[in-house]
């Protein structure tokens, strides 16, 4: 099972902050940004997998994700997915992400068919399956697969999504 050490000390999450104030040129809304993304990050990877499991965990994941706002369509301030609730579902979901291979080539399509099943079980009835609340959940849990960074096929002026850095998918 590949894995990814993400464990940072204090002091070197202080570094990299102020590395990041110095690129933004000062904007400390920024900083707090990135440095709110870094501890969420890192509460992630660093989840036993009981913790996992639970729906609070789960919760922060699919809903309080501080990667990327889902805009008005899919608000937080919606009722919360039955998914959440459901043992069942949360316990295959953590069995489901487990082992991601370590070719980048093998990876890419192992991210691309574990979201597709993912959205086919979540949404089975909707076109798009919410793909931006599954990339973004996906990007919480590989975050060196992931980035926010607007994708080459995006009509422009619109906001980025989350880009599947590997496949070139978004």
């Amino acid at each position: 099972m590949a894995t990814f050490d993400l464990t940072i000390t204090e002091e070197e999450l202080r570094d990299a902050c102020r590395e990041a104030e110095r690129r933004l040129d000062g904007s400390r809304e920024k900083v707090a940004e990135i440095a709110e993304m870094a501890r969420f990050l890192q509460e992630v990877q660093g989840a036993a997998p009981e913790e996992r499991k639970s729906e609070e965990f789960q919760r922060r994941i699919w809903i309080e994700d501080t990667l990327y706002s889902l805009g008005s369509s899919n608000s937080k301030s919606e009722p919360p997915p039955a998914f959440l609730a459901d043992p069942g579902f949360r316990r295959w979901f953590c069995e489901r992400i487990q082992g991601p291979p370590d070719d980048p080539q093998e990876r890419a399509k192992w991210l691309d068919e574990c979201m597709r099943e993912v959205k086919k079980r979540l949404w089975p009835n909707h076109k798009y399956g919410y793909g931006v609340r599954t990339t973004r959940t996906f990007a919480a849990l590989f975050p060196h697969d992931f980035t926010a960074h607007l994708s080459p096929g995006r009509k422009k002026g619109r906001k980025g999504g989350l880009y599947v850095v590997l496949s070139g998918k978004s």
